[in-house]
């Protein structure tokens, strides 16, 4: 599994640098607003692409 974690605008350039590493791999993108697709067509293959959300409001909130 490959994570990415990067600031929107430096998507399309992290993932051409590592094209050949998501061969055979998962992708898993915490990248804000990037959606599957577009994650798709910046990437060569068809890797599996997982996108996760984090859920900051969740942890703000919690009630002991």
């Amino acid at each position: 599994m490959i994570l990415l974690a990067v600031k929107p605008q430096n998507a399309p350039e992290a993932l051409s640098q590592c094209k050949k590493a998501l061969d055979g791999k998962a992708l898993m993108s915490i990248v804000a607003g990037v959606t599957v697709e577009r994650l798709q067509n910046m990437i060569d293959g068809t890797p599996r692409i997982l996108r996760l959300l984090p859920n900051t409001p969740a942890m703000v909130c919690v009630v002991l």
